[in-house]
């Protein structure tokens, strides 16, 4: 029996020479391509050596008064970092982030640096990716200056640290004559016989006293808030009986503006996990918001429910007014601090936009949050408050025995 030679693959010399003229060509693209970016670009081999950089680069080590403007090409990525890592933990994550690229671990990773130049420090974003496709082992790293939006947010936290700083000033300073001016008003009101337009008189400053006081404490607030200052102190709190205490609370203003407030309470306790100080203080500025965003006469109805969405885990405080409405498109901005809704009502009426914003944070404390609606200008606004329900108690252990009894008289 005969049998064939065994086939013998042979490569096309032709097709061979067409892979490295395409090589060498994507070679001689990718080169000027590089060098049309702005941001600073090192390639690395398989083993952390730079091979290649761009003319960013070049100018950046030109620049910096380095003897090589192409600082770095022919050094190991690697080494350089590792070299650096006691002194600068960027490089230290850099390395490590490196390594897992070359290991096929990650593709890529991203951060943010500063670096110290001889003029102003600088910032940099660095961006490293693995070279996708086949042949040898390639890692792009990119750092571009990031340094105009650092110093712009740089320069938004100093402006927000200096407004918080504002406003602790301001409202301890409002607060100093604000006590003896309550104090004037309770003593007037107690001692002196007052004629009826007296009494009015000596009731309205006492409200508004009050409410200048709420806003001072809110002012406070937002900046312990935004602070971190505030510690709440929650245990379970019947949101039924602190909804009642509320209203009580609101019905001098809600009268003085002829507002009727209505209750829908369950029969029962319904309890949430909060702080009952800040669970009165949200409950009083959503209360204090429908009053002063509904024209006299309206109606206010504030309702509790379990949460019906979450399986009884949390507890729904609904406030809903007659007011003059929010335009939907602006009900996302609306817990933003120092947001006002527009109105026509008198500018008095509209206050400092801090309420709110109040409240929303508080809620987000507590593990809640708040949510409005509106079905637009002058058809009323609907508030409602969701908070955690209170974790039941355990039952009393009781032993083998069985239940506990009372012994016998």
């Amino acid at each position: 029996m005969t049998r064939s030679p065994p086939h013998r693959s042979r490569s096309n010399p032709s097709s061979t020479r067409g892979e490295r003229a395409r090589a060498v060509a994507g070679r001689d693209v990718l080169g000027p391509v590089f060098d049309t970016l702005p941001s600073l670009i090192a390639v690395l081999d398989a083993r952390g050596d730079i091979v290649a950089v761009n003319a960013a680069w070049r100018r950046f080590g030109a620049e910096a008064g380095a003897d090589d403007p192409a600082v770095g090409l022919r050094d190991n990525y690697l080494r350089v970092c590792a070299s650096a890592r006691e002194s600068c933990v960027e490089a230290g994550q850099v390395e490590d982030g490196l390594r897992r690229i070359l290991a096929g671990d990650a593709e890529g990773f991203e951060l943010e640096y500063q670096c110290e130049t001889p003029g102003q420090p600088l910032w940099f974003q660095l961006q490293a990716t693995r070279w996708p496709g086949r042949g040898p082992v390639r890692v792009v790293v990119s750092h571009t200056d990031i340094t105009a939006r650092a110093m712009a947010e740089q320069a938004l936290r100093e402006a927000d640290r200096r407004k918080d700083e504002f406003l602790v000033m301001l409202a301890h300073e409002l607060r100093s004559p604000l006590a003896p001016l309550l104090n004037a008003a309770r003593i007037v009101e107690r001692s002196e016989p007052l004629s009826e337009r007296g009494r009015e008189a000596i009731t309205m400053v006492g409200r508004q006293a009050r409410q200048l006081s709420r806003l001072i404490d809110d002012l406070l607030d937002v900046s312990r808030i935004t602070r971190g200052k505030i510690e709440l102190k929650r245990m379970s709190v019947d949101v039924v009986g602190a909804v009642r205490e509320a209203i009580e609370a609101a019905s001098a203003e809600a009268a003085a503006r002829a507002h009727r407030i209505e209750a829908d309470l369950p029969a029962s306790p319904l309890y949430v996990d909060a702080d009952p100080t800040r669970l009165a203080q949200m409950l009083g500025n959503l209360l204090d918001n429908a009053c002063k965003y509904t024209p006299d006469g309206g109606r206010i109805a504030v309702s509790v429910r379990a949460g019906p969405e979450t399986g009884d885990r949390t507890a729904d405080i609904v406030v809903t007014d007659t007011g003059i409405g929010i335009d939907p498109a602006k009900l996302p901005e609306l817990f933003e601090l120092f947001h006002q809704i527009d109105t026509t009502l008198d500018r008095a009426s509209g206050g400092l936009g801090i309420g709110l914003t109040v409240v929303r944070r508080l809620a987000e404390l507590h593990g809640g949050h708040v949510g409005a609606a509106s079905d637009g200008a002058g058809r009323g606004s609907t508030f409602t408050l969701t908070l955690p329900r209170a974790v039941p108690a355990d039952p009393s252990p009781t032993d083998d025995a069985g239940p506990a009894t009372d012994p016998p008289a």
